[in-house]
């Protein structure tokens, strides 16, 4: 019985120490500049563009 309460907390420890490894690792160090995102805009087919920043992630509208 004991084994059956405990598991899914020990799992739960795992999955969290593995999401906070991907995200330091790998996640943050490909996330898109303000900047990067201006240049790609610019050597795109239109040229124009407008981010809107989140917390979280951002909007892009692009505009010929």
């Amino acid at each position: 019985m004991a084994n059956t309460v405990t598991k899914p907390y020990k799992d739960g420890l795992f999955a969290g120490w593995l999401i906070r490894l991907t995200f330091n690792t790998m996640l943050k160090k490909r996330a898109y500049t303000n900047e990067s995102i201006s240049d790609l805009v610019s050597r795109s087919q239109f040229g124009q563009g407008e981010v809107h920043l989140d917390p979280i992630g951002f909007e892009l509208w692009l505009r010929k």
